[in-house]
């Protein structure tokens, strides 16, 4: 099971880059103009799924994000190519790319589909990865350093993962903007990092256990 994991998240990782370095490439020489966020479109409805013998779990609708720019005196519109629940106040302001022989092909900037593909891939490989460490440190592969290499392990993944998670919920990590997207669930990730790191400084300043 855990190679299977890992080897999904190596997949999906690889259709990120993928996505990225196509992206990367279609937008090559585009200019850039300020987007105004001014509405959201359904992306995916509200459903309830299975979820073992507690019954079922309603699992929210996401909305794509509808941005406005101008170009000379012309006005245009972009959506984000991802799903989110968080809703920014209208006004909000990102940076739009968009192509000066044809306006009206632009990306919105900022963590898109391909990023949370990454993102994803990433937590597919590294978690199990937790795992096989410490399956190691368990049968002595790490010897006296064992508690040490496991608090390394689990505070950089812990850290990477909450600090992830804060970037992909806003595409900045400017507190206000954080806030005004995610509004309180934004604690969860801000006490996962503190967590992350405290268990990472005790690996590097080595454990007393």
């Amino acid at each position: 099971m855990v190679i299977l994991f890992i080897i999904i998240g190596i997949g999906l990782f690889g259709l990120g880059v993928k996505r990225t370095i196509e992206l990367n490439a279609q937008t090559e020489g585009y200019e850039e103009a300020t987007g105004y966020y001014v509405y959201k479109e359904l992306y995916s409805e509200a459903e309830y799924e299975y979820a073992g013998i507690k019954g079922s779990h309603k699992k929210n609708a996401t909305y794509a994000l509808v941005y406005e720019y101008y170009v000379g005196n012309e006005i245009y519109t972009v959506k984000t190519d991802y799903g989110t629940e968080a809703i920014p106040d209208r006004g909000y302001e990102k940076t739009i790319y968009y192509n000066p022989y044809n306006p009206a092909e632009a990306v919105v900037s900022g963590p898109g589909g391909a990023a949370l593909l990454m993102f994803m891939g990433a937590m597919f490989v590294l978690v199990p990865g937790v795992m096989i460490v410490g399956y190691l440190a368990i049968n002595g592969a790490f010897g006296m350093n064992a508690n040490r290499i496991m608090d390394l392990v689990i505070g950089i993944v812990f850290t990477g993962f909450s600090v992830g998670m804060l970037y992909m919920m806003a595409g900045t990590f400017n507190p206000a903007v954080i806030w005004m997207m995610a509004g309180p669930w934004a604690l969860i990730p801000v006490l996962m990092t503190i967590c992350g790191l405290i268990v990472l400084f005790r690996g590097v300043l080595g454990s007393k256990r």
